[in-house]
């Protein structure tokens, strides 16, 4: 009788706003200062309890972030590539796998080694903590799988990550953030560069991964703002070994440019958000390094280095062929 009653409640406050609206309150609000925008605290706390109210009914009340199963956060826009919404079309799809081989094929021919790093998006790691109602495609079905399989007919070096990562006995992904963990991003650095015909110049284990670190997710203040994530991370021991040629805002600067005491490699990295956990592995192995937030003349400014990397989150996997040239 308890939980009928609280459901009710529930439902009768989710109603309010509608009711407030038909009844013309919306008319008295206008005429009055915008008293909400102004209390910058009241606003958050209206937020938040907002965000609480459909926590409880199992939602978030944000059209960004999606809860599933024991908490776990999971970024809604990015859900497409896991339930097969707006999936690359055969031909679009050959379109796509015929640019990018011909970038690896022409930077082969000057010398340079590429490698494609297609990230599976955390609902492709994760489909067990998915909501109920949410019920993703098979792995063989998704754009990810099905451009690789066509990279690698192609001869494109392009790491199946989604069974490397999925397969682990830990964590790979953060639980309220879109991106994965300090050890997924190492084993995809680690597929990165075997991809690549080099050696792994750390040799971590999972066991390695014991520095805690605070690491809030990205998708907690999306509907719960000014609450504090307790989150963290667990990071290897990497001194670091580069230094940057101007002064380092942050990882996320927009083209960050490093040089170490390492011998004979030069990276030319293109990356996304997920490229950023990256960083400190390949700045310490490279001998100099260009890491940029911009995919724009890829194929010309990877020119001249050993090894050029791209990053990719697969639900931009349908933008990535407005930056490569079209097949002859």
């Amino acid at each position: 009788m308890m939980k009928k009653l609280f459901v009710v409640l529930v439902i009768l406050v989710l109603l309010l706003p509608l009711a407030f609206y038909l009844t013309g309150g919306t008319e008295l609000v206008m005429d009055q200062p915008d008293f909400l925008l102004a209390d910058k605290s009241l606003n958050s706390l209206l937020v938040r309890g907002w965000g609480w109210l459909h926590g409880v009914i199992g939602d978030t009340g944000s059209p960004q972030v999606t809860l599933g199963k024991e908490d776990t956060l999971f970024f809604t826009p990015a859900l497409n590539s896991a339930i097969g919404a707006e999936r690359l079309g055969g031909r679009r799809l050959n379109d796509l796998a015929g640019r990018i081989a011909g970038v690896s094929t022409r930077l082969a021919q000057a010398g340079t080694r590429f490698v494609l790093l297609i990230v599976p998006d955390k609902a492709q790691m994760y489909p067990h903590m998915l909501p109920w109602y949410i019920r993703p495609v098979l792995p063989a079905d998704t754009d990810s799988a099905r451009l690789i399989a066509r990279l690698h007919e192609l001869g494109v070096a392009a790491p199946d990550l989604r069974t490397v990562l999925a397969s682990q006995p830990a964590q790979t992904y953060l639980k309220t953030d879109t991106h994965w963990n300090a050890y997924g991003a190492y084993l995809a650095f680690l597929h990165l560069i075997t991809a690549a015909d080099y050696a792994d110049p750390y040799g971590f284990t999972l066991e390695d991964f014991n520095k805690e670190t605070p690491l809030p997710g990205d998708l907690i203040p999306l509907f719960l703002p000014c609450v504090v994530d307790p989150q963290t991370d667990r990071l290897p021991p990497l001194e670091r070994a580069y230094r940057t040629q101007t002064p380092m805002r942050g990882v996320d600067d927009l083209q960050i440019k490093t040089t170490s005491n390492s011998v004979g490699l030069s990276v030319y990295a293109a990356r996304d958000s997920f490229g950023r956990a990256l960083f400190p592995y390949l700045a310490n192995m490279a001998s100099n390094m260009v890491f940029t937030r911009d995919y724009a003349r890829f194929e010309e400014q990877a020119k001249g280095f050993d090894l050029a990397v791209l990053v990719i989150a697969e639900r931009s996997l349908g933008d990535l062929g407005a930056y490569l040239a079209p097949v002859d």
